[in-house]
């Protein structure tokens, strides 16, 4: 039987994916290349990932809040993986 692996991303007090003063950031498809590579690199340990981002107990820290600039990250991404058939969950 086959057991399911995700990659989780995020966590309490955990990191957003990274966005730069400028507006910048690794495009979601882009980041989602990237784990598609790793994950290839390390024969597909993984079926999927997992988005457990939360909160931040510092409420002054940026990862105290979701920005646009996160969830359009986290959308893209998530689009790419699952055309890719990955599995995307993620748990309010």
């Amino acid at each position: 039987k086959h057991v399911v692996h995700l990659a989780a991303f995020g966590g309490w007090n955990g990191p957003h994916p990274p966005t730069f003063s400028n507006g910048s950031s690794l495009s979601g498809e882009k980041w989602c290349e990237v784990f598609m590579k790793f994950n290839e690199e390390n024969d597909g340990l993984f079926d999927g990932i997992d988005w457990d981002y939360e909160g931040n107990d510092n409420l002054d820290a940026p990862t105290a809040k979701f920005t646009l600039e996160t969830l359009d990250i986290m959308a893209d991404f998530t689009t790419e993986a699952k055309s890719q058939g990955l599995i995307v969950s993620m748990a309010p």
